[in-house]
């Protein structure tokens, strides 16, 4: 059953986190072809197909595609490689994984003084729920 979750592009994120709750939604409307999952770092998915190391750090997107793992710089640049409708965000791709996870981590460590806590969860929208691996 795991190796099912291990093959799709599944992006798991803090589903307590407004900022990352957003981001899953721009992903969302940004991948008409329905090539990303999402599945809350919290969820029973994480726990069954995820090393203990990525469950622990809430402050990483990690990303599982083809059973391999994809955190922070890495994951970002696969999303918005694989999504031609960001041609926009093209440009960070090319910046060096090091300097784009040290922007990643400061973010990371204010996301809920800035953003917030999420107030609602993505996956109990009707229209969103097949995209959601809960």
């Amino acid at each position: 059953m795991s190796d099912y979750y291990k093959t799709k592009n599944v992006i798991f994120y803090d589903n307590n986190c407004a900022l990352c709750n957003f981001s899953i939604s721009f992903i969302i409307k940004n991948d008409p072809d329905h090539k990303f999952y999402f599945s809350p770092i919290q969820g029973n998915i994480a726990k069954k197909v995820l090393d203990i190391k990525y469950i622990n750090n809430i402050n990483s997107l990690v990303l599982l595609s083809n059973f391999e793992v994809y955190t922070k710089a890495r994951a970002l640049k696969y999303i918005i490689y694989s999504l031609y409708k960001l041609k926009f965000y093209k440009f960070i791709i090319f910046i060096p994984n090091p300097i784009l996870n040290i922007i990643y981590n400061m973010i990371a460590k204010i996301r809920y003084k800035i953003f917030g806590k999420s107030k609602s969860c993505l996956y109990l929208d009707q229209s969103l729920n097949k995209r959601f691996l809960i």
